[in-house]
């Protein structure tokens, strides 16, 4: 289990970094060299501006004449008795991430041509190239560099010529072993000179790009693995920030409901301090109906007389009859114990037409709580 995960990260990173490395190709193309032979056996290396978009080379001529202006010597690479000499370290900073292209000499290069095969199988070319060439050339597969081109037969559209380009690895291994030590993006074999069919064999990427490819691995592996610590690491915060939250307002609300009992037990006090019954507590928060009547037989005039009184819920319905019902209103109200007095029901003349029935409904006006919290009265 814990082997196909691990395969499973692995590819998917390998595959992130290849999407970051072709990204960053993109916007900023690698840096062109051209190694080109000299007649003593050494190696001129000349570097080509940066296109405006990466792409393969194409063109033999007709490219290089365009860009031969702007092309300038980066260094050279001298013989010596044992073989090439090393590079200097300014070389191996400038190869470091580019693209090489080798330009090897004409007489290197061996081309054959092949049987034309069906076009359809132009996808299995590279197996059946490699298949013949131990047969048309005089090396074995594994000690050559090899590439070809096809182009349509003449009057046999459904066929493919096919013609090879193979270099053998000892002539170009010095020159190859040596710029791969300095870790560039690509090598490419070419032509020194130009031809009407070019072909451009690409060495292994596992011997060109694999430094870059494995430092881009290695760079993506430990973003990732910072990034889930750090993840991880704010998901504990965020779980103790919350727990710490949730304690504040468990103590808050403790408060809350201490001062709320705390105010129940205030108001249902005396003014001396001591608890207060019920009946004391519903006194102290309407009067007594025997309190209320006594304050309307004083409020209201002589010529008014109830029928009926009905207190309920801290409001009282009248109901009488008066020579002046619509002054009523006005002489309850300075009392001082009632408010919103009104008419709930129209006021009728009687039939002898002496005097008025009126309807007429107040609040009570609660008695002045006073706040008595430390048990000692106003």
């Amino acid at each position: 289990m814990f082997a196909s995960l691990d395969r499973i990260v692995r590819s998917w990173t390998a595959g992130l970094a290849d999407a970051v490395l072709a990204a960053i190709d993109v916007l900023h193309p690698p840096v062109r060299l051209v190694a080109r032979c000299d007649d003593a056996g050494g190696w001129t290396l000349i570097s080509r501006p940066r296109p405006t978009w990466p792409k393969e080379p194409a063109t033999a001529g007709a490219t290089r004449a365009a860009t031969q202006d702007a092309e300038h010597v980066v260094g050279h690479i001298e013989t010596t008795q044992t073989g090439l000499g090393t590079l200097p370290e300014a070389i191996r900073r400038t190869i470091d991430g580019a693209d090489v292209e080798i330009a090897v000499p004409i007489e290197w290069e061996l081309r054959r041509k092949l049987d034309p095969v069906p076009a359809k199988s132009a996808a299995f070319l590279d197996g059946y190239v490699r298949h013949h060439l131990e047969r048309v050339t005089p090396w074995r597969a594994g000690d050559t560099y090899y590439g070809f081109v096809t182009s349509p037969v003449v009057g046999a559209p459904d066929k493919l010529s096919v013609e090879i380009a193979v270099i053998a690895r000892a002539l170009v291994d010095p020159i190859v072993d040596l710029i791969i030590k300095s870790a560039p993006r690509r090598i490419i074999l070419t032509q020194a000179a130009n031809a009407a069919s070019p072909v451009f064999i690409e060495v292994p990427a596992a011997s060109a790009g694999a430094r870059r490819r494995i430092r881009a691995q290695r760079w993506i592996s430990v973003a990732i693995a910072a990034y889930l610590v750090v993840t991880i690491a704010l998901i504990g915060f965020a779980s103790w920030y919350q727990s710490m939250l949730d304690d504040r307002l468990e103590t808050i609300d403790r408060n809350l409901a201490s001062q709320r009992a705390l105010m129940v037990t205030a108001e249902s006090r005396g003014p001396s301090g001591a608890i207060m019954t019920t009946p004391d507590l519903l006194r102290t928060k309407s009067p007594p109906v025997v309190t209320l009547i006594d304050i309307l037989s004083n409020v209201l005039p002589d010529h008014a007389y109830l029928n009926d009184l009905h207190v309920e819920a801290g409001r009282i319905r009248l109901a009488g009859v008066s020579h002046d019902a619509a002054g009523l209103v006005p002489v309850i109200e300075r009392s001082g114990s009632f408010t919103e007095v009104g008419f709930f029901a129209p006021t009728t003349r009687l039939p002898d037409q002496s005097a008025d029935r009126f309807f007429i409904e107040m609040r009570i006006r609660p008695p002045a709580k006073v706040a008595i919290l430390d048990g000692k009265g106003p």
